[in-house]
């Protein structure tokens, strides 16, 4: 209940709809996903993933979502997730650590400044049909050292183009011969993805999946 609850969510007057999945293996997740308007002109998006399971990963979970949004207010990717990530460093004595890729749209330009600390890469699908992988990593997971700095990028998104964020969840699901789903096969699924919405998306991955589970 700390996070968004799945399913459909559109902005108005702003043409960006988004569709979240949320299947945890087992009752309690570490895991963490967020989006929300900063101001009238920017979104922002984040998602994470905590080590370890069960309760304790999902406290620091919870933790960890409320500091993302208490600074929010600064407005930058890698600010926000510096300040993060030192606080996430006091009284740490578990060693818990979060991978994060936290992201700001600005909606009306399609300006994207993103901070990825040890996270998997987000695809960027654009509407040519152009696959990229934005797989910039910005430092290590929050959590672990509290004098790192995280550094950013910023690119410049298109009205039509789609952006997929996941947790390893995903890429390391196992089949019946204990292989990972892994990277290459959402390559095998992207060319599916035109012309689709966030949620046929999101279907079409999580029907993939499960199928490659047995």
């Amino acid at each position: 209940s700390i996070i968004p609850p799945t399913g459909n969510y559109t902005l108005p007057d702003s043409g960006i709809s988004i569709y979240s999945v949320f299947r945890p293996m087992q009752f309690i997740s570490g895991d963490l996903y967020d989006f929300f308007m900063i101001d009238n002109h920017q979104l922002l998006i984040a998602i994470g993933d905590v080590s370890g399971r069960g309760i304790p990963a999902a406290l620091f979970m919870g933790v960890a979502h409320t500091y993302i949004r208490n600074f929010s207010s600064e407005k930058k990717a890698n600010d926000i997730v510096n300040k993060v990530n030192k606080e996430l460093c006091i009284n740490n004595s578990n060693q818990f650590f979060l991978t994060l890729f936290l992201g700001i749209l600005d909606i009306k330009k399609g300006i994207l400044n993103y901070c990825n600390a040890g996270h998997a890469p987000t695809f960027w699908l654009s509407t040519n049909g152009k696959v990229k992988e934005l797989g910039d990593q910005h430092g290590l997971p929050p959590g672990l050292y509290p004098d790192r700095n995280y550094q950013d990028t910023t690119i410049s998104i298109s009205k039509g183009d789609t952006l997929i964020l996941y947790t390893d969840g995903i890429t390391e699901h196992i089949n019946e011969t204990g292989e990972f789903y892994g990277v290459d096969n959402f390559y095998k699924l992207f060319d599916q993805m035109k012309g689709m919405s966030p949620e046929e998306i999101s279907g079409l991955i999580m029907k993939d999946v499960d199928n490659y589970g047995g």
